[in-house]
């Protein structure tokens, strides 16, 4: 495990809590204080806010983890073997180059027609 997978992990911990804390403030601020005017709303949307960011962020920090794993295994292997180039950073999932479902040219090809 490289350091960009445990910052993952530690984000993704970080919002999960963030998310439970919202959800505790949003329930227990209208039990107990039976809020109608929904004052209590603004600490909630700062929590899934922050929620989502550091889950947005942890997202990208294990696919940065993946990306230095991968470039690891390519450095050791054997120099007599022709490895395989990597895929983009950006490139999660392969882009289609056939036709799209409705006939229509994928944004991902790179050949003009």
């Amino acid at each position: 495990m490289n350091p960009h997978q445990r910052h993952a992990r530690t984000l993704t911990a970080g919002a999960i809590c963030f998310a439970l804390a919202g959800a505790a403030i949003a329930t227990w601020s209208t039990a107990t204080f039976g809020l109608e005017d929904g004052g209590y709303m603004l600490p909630v949307v700062f929590f899934v806010f922050g929620a989502v960011a550091l889950a947005w962020t942890a997202d990208h920090e294990r696919a940065l983890g993946h990306r230095t794993t991968e470039e690891t295994a390519h450095a050791h292997t054997d120099p007599s073997e022709t490895p395989q180039p990597l895929a983009p950073c950006c490139a999660r999932t392969p882009r289609p180059t056939q036709d799209g479902p409705r006939g229509h040219r994928s944004l991902g090809d790179t050949e003009r027609t």
